[in-house]
C-alpha cells in the first residue's frame, strides 16, 4: 500500500517485514477477540438446533432474529468497506456498482417475468452461500497460518482441503438424505450418490486425522502448536457439521450458519476498519466509517451496521407502500440482490494473493 488510509506516508517494506517477523503470534487480533469473533462464534450454531429442535420455536423467528443479530449487519459490514469509502469506491468501480447493479437489473427481471423465480434464486443461495461459508473459513484459516510465522507446508494444504472437503460433505449429505428444503422451498438438486456422501466423509475425516497426528509429532517433539488455528478448524466443522448434518429443518440450519458465518464476518471487518483507520479519524470521503471504527467504538460500529440495513429494508416497505408495488416481490428482489451482490463483492475485496492493501491492513 503506498499511503496510509488518511494520506500519511506508509511504513516501508522493510519496517512492515520487521514488524511482522518481530513477535509472532497465533492470534489474528488478540485472545479475547479472536475467542469472540472466530472460535467461540461457532457455537451459535447449537442455538437454532435446540431452540427448534427441543423448544420447538418456529424457524422463521429463529431465522429473523439471525437476520437483526448478524445477517443484516454483515451484509452492511461490506457496505462499510466499499460504499462508505468513496477512495475504495474508485478504486473497483465496475465490480462493486457495475456488476451489482446487472445483479439487481437480472433478479428484478426474473422475479417478475419467471413464475418459479423464488425456488431458483432460492437453490442459487444455498450452493453459493455454501461456498461463500467455505471461502470465508479459508480465508481466516489463510491469516492464522500466516500469521504463525511458519513456513508453508504441506499441512497447510491438508488444513485448507479439510475446510472445503467438510463444507462439501454436508452439503452432499443434505442433498442426498435431505430435508432439501430451504425458506419452505424445495431446491434444485441434482442426484447424490450415497457412494460420493461416503467418500467426502472418508476424505474429510482423513485429512483432519493428518493434521491431528502432524500436531501431534510438533507437541512430543517440543515444539510449538497453534492451537488458535486448530481450534478455528474445530470451530469450522461444528459451524458446518450442526446445521447440515443435525438440523432438520432447513430454514433453521441456514440461519444457524447465516449466523456463525456472519458473526465471524463482523469480526474481521471491524479489525479490517480499525487498522485502516488506525491513524484517526479521516478528513476525506470515509469520515463515519473512519469514525465509527476507532477502539472502544464497537457499540457504535454495529449500531451503525444495524442502521444502514434497517434504512434499506425500510425504504422497501415505503416504496412498495407508496407505489403499490407487490411488497412480496419488492422485499424479495432486494434480498435476494443484496446478499448475492454480497457474495459477488466479498469475492473480489478480499483476495490476498492479489491485493497488497489487504496484506498491509490486515498485518500478514
Amino acid at each position: 500500500m503506498a499511503s496510509s488510509s488518511i494520506g500519511l506516508p506508509a511504513p516501508s517494506p522493510n519496517e512492515t517485514t520487521a514488524a511482522r517477523n518481530a513477535t509472532p503470534s497465533p492470534w489474528l487480533v488478540s485472545p479475547r477477540f479472536d475467542v469472540g469473533f472466530f472460535l467461540l462464534s461457532g457455537l451459535v450454531v447449537l442455538v437454532p438446533w435446540i431452540a427448534t429442535g427441543v423448544f420447538n420455536v418456529d424457524p422463521y423467528l429463529v431465522l429473523s432474529a439471525v437476520a437483526v443479530v448478524a445477517n443484516g449487519p454483515h451484509l452492511s459490514s461490506t457496505w462499510s468497506r466499499v460504499y462508505l469509502d468513496t477512495r475504495e469506491l474508485r478504486r473497483r468501480p465496475v465490480a462493486v456498482v457495475v456488476i451489482p447493479a446487472l445483479i439487481a437489473a437480472v433478479i428484478i427481471t426474473t422475479i417478475w417475468m419467471t413464475p418459479d423465480a423464488y425456488r431458483l434464486f432460492t437453490s442459487i443461495i444455498l450452493y453459493w452461500a455454501t461456498y461463500h461459508f467455505a471461502a470465508q473459513c479459508y480465508g481466516l484459516l489463510r491469516l492464522y497460518q500466516r500469521k504463525s510465522g511458519e513456513a508453508p507446508s504441506l499441512t497447510w494444504r491438508a488444513e485448507a482441503a479439510f475446510i472445503y472437503a467438510i463444507a462439501a460433505t454436508a452439503l452432499m449429505y443434505r442433498v442426498h438424505f435431505g430435508p432439501r428444503t430451504l425458506f419452505n422451498i424445495v431446491a434444485y438438486t441434482p442426484p447424490v450418490p450415497l457412494a460420493l456422501v461416503i467418500a467426502g466423509g472418508l476424505v474429510t475425516v482423513a485429512l483432519a486425522l493428518y493434521v491431528l497426528v502432524h500436531h501431534s509429532v510438533r507437541a512430543r517433539e517440543g515444539r510449538a502448536v497453534p492451537w488458535p488455528r486448530l481450534a478455528f478448524l474445530g470451530a469450522t466443522a461444528l459451524g458446518f457439521g450442526v446445521p447440515f448434518f443435525l438440523i432438520r429443518d432447513g430454514t433453521a440450519g441456514f440461519a444457524a450458519a447465516a449466523c456463525w458465518h456472519g458473526i465471524q464476518y463482523l469480526g474481521i471487518v471491524y479489525h479490517y476498519n480499525r487498522n485502516k483507520f488506525r491513524e484517526g479519524p479521516s478528513a476525506g470521503g470515509a469520515r463515519l466509517i473512519s469514525w465509527v471504527s476507532q477502539p472502544g467504538r464497537a457499540v457504535a460500529y454495529g449500531a451503525l451496521m444495524l442502521a444502514l440495513v434497517g434504512a434499506v429494508y425500510g425504504g422497501v416497505f415505503v416504496v412498495a407502500h407508496t407505489t403499490g408495488f407487490d411488497l412480496w416481490r419488492t422485499s424479495l428482489a432486494t434480498w435476494v440482490t443484496l446478499t448475492l451482490s454480497h457474495y459477488w463483492i466479498d469475492g473480489v475485496i478480499w483476495k490476498m494473493r492479489r491485493d497488497e492493501q489487504n496484506r498491509d491492513v490486515l498485518a500478514v
